[in-house]
């Protein structure tokens, strides 16, 4: 047609190599039709790997079982959380049948076999957990596809609406899909800084909801730059108070992972003395040491990565101790880019991340500076559930721009003080 974006390809076959990640609702015919047009012609070698959207194996299959709950009253609600703050956020895959286990064990002492059984049949072997839609084998740099995916059936909706619901060649298909991200509409929905609500109950200390965990807003950016200050200053923060993780057992973490404490580490872990002493005066930030609570927690957490059954037996935990562990500390993990193979998928990962950043105004490093780095003090991934959905997190984001490459603050949402007041100033005045 004219006016298309793409010129049209003729007998255009897609052969697609290696694995190819898709994400879907819960039917049979979805399968099967993702089968016969992917696998259609592909190599032997080609995989194709398909997740499912949580809301069906949650909300909806909790909603329409809830006849079969021994007490639905008082267990129905409790179940549905398990399964979408639990199980769905579970931060490690080799963790996910752990979980899993330690879930059954705890609704079956509850008296929910009936439940637990229907629930293992139909979900157990599903791909329905964040982490396992971020493998790095798929997905370089480990973050971006969330485990649901609700607003992107609005967007196929509005899409077929575009095309009348009718089929087309794929040329056609990727010209309207291109057209819509190009619209203002679609464009915002890429961009940080659109005002996304945070629908999240948790309050911080300040009485506030410190740390949106729909990052695109300014409450983002005021905790990040909290989080900056507490750096600068010396004071206990996921960034100064760090620990080395080595690959080992059955859970291979990258090399030159670390782990950190979450929010709620801080709060359980650190004990009143929450300053950090350097080990010597020529300590790194990394080499800080801080005063802990519960400081046999960090071997517990090794422990728990590097042997998962093991560490449930010697241990005794149970579906809440070993939840509360994974939420107490995350994993930062470098992302390696390869400076001698532009072309291989993580460094074209890394300049899509970079073109996404761009959208939003925020000032990065270039692609070819980025490469021109050490390949082990460039990018970062989070094991958090905001980084698994959004590709980015205030952990990330925070080290990031410590070390320089994300360079400065979004200048329409920038939270320094300074900032702040230059605009109050100018309302009053205005």
């Amino acid at each position: 047609r004219e006016g298309l974006m793409l010129e049209p390809t003729e007998d255009f076959v897609f052969r697609p190599s290696g694995i190819l990640s898709l994400m879907k609702d819960y039917s049979s015919a979805a399968s099967s039709a993702a089968q016969e047009v992917f696998c259609n012609g592909a190599d032997g070698d080609f995989e194709i790997r398909i997740g499912m959207c949580h809301t069906h194996a949650s909300l909806r299959w909790v909603s329409n079982h809830k006849p079969s709950f021994a007490n639905a009253k008082k267990n129905a609600c409790n179940f549905q959380k398990d399964l979408d703050y639990a199980i769905k956020d579970c931060p490690h895959v080799k963790l996910v049948g752990t979980m899993k286990h330690l879930f059954y064990k705890k609704w079956l002492k509850l008296g929910e076999r009936e439940i637990v059984d229907a629930w293992r049949k139909v979900w157990h072997d599903v791909k329905i957990c964040r982490v396992e839609m971020n493998q790095e084998d798929v997905n370089p740099l480990r973050g971006g596809n969330p485990a649901d995916n609700n607003a992107l059936e609005s967007s196929n909706n509005s899409n077929k609406n575009n095309l009348d619901r009718t089929r087309v060649p794929v040329t056609e298909l990727v010209d309207n899909l291109a057209k819509n991200i190009l619209s203002l509409e679609s464009v915002a929905d890429t961009r940080y800084q659109s005002k996304l609500k945070n629908r999240s109950n948790h309050k911080g200390r300040n009485g506030k909801e410190r740390f949106n965990r729909a990052i695109r807003n300014q409450d983002f950016f005021d905790g990040c730059y909290e989080e900056t200050v507490k750096d600068e200053e010396g004071i206990g923060n996921f960034m100064n108070i760090q620990f080395k993780l080595r690959p080992a057992g059955e859970y291979e973490v990258p090399i030159g992972s670390v782990m950190i404490l979450s929010r709620k580490g801080e709060r359980d872990c650190l004990g009143d003395e929450d300053w950090l002493q350097r080990s010597s005066e020529k300590a790194t930030p990394r080499d800080f040491t801080v005063f802990l609570r519960k400081a046999e927690w960090v071997d517990h957490f090794k422990m728990i990565l590097h042997d998962p059954d093991g560490a449930v037996a010697s241990l005794d935990l149970s579906f809440a101790s070993l939840h509360d562990y994974l939420k107490t500390f995350y994993v930062i993990s470098p992302i390696k880019h390869d400076p001698d193979d532009l072309t291989c998928s993580v460094n074209l990962a890394i300049r899509h991340w970079l073109e996404m950043l761009k959208l939003s105004k925020m000032p990065v490093l270039s692609f070819d500076q980025i490469m021109d780095r050490d390949p082990m003090d460039g990018l970062v991934s989070c094991t958090c559930g905001t980084y698994f959905h959004y590709m980015i997190c205030t952990h990330t984001f925070c080290i990031l721009k410590r070390n320089g490459i994300i360079t400065d603050w979004i200048n329409t949402l920038d939270p320094t003080p300074m900032r702040k007041k230059t605009g109050s100033m100018k309302k009053k005045m205005g």
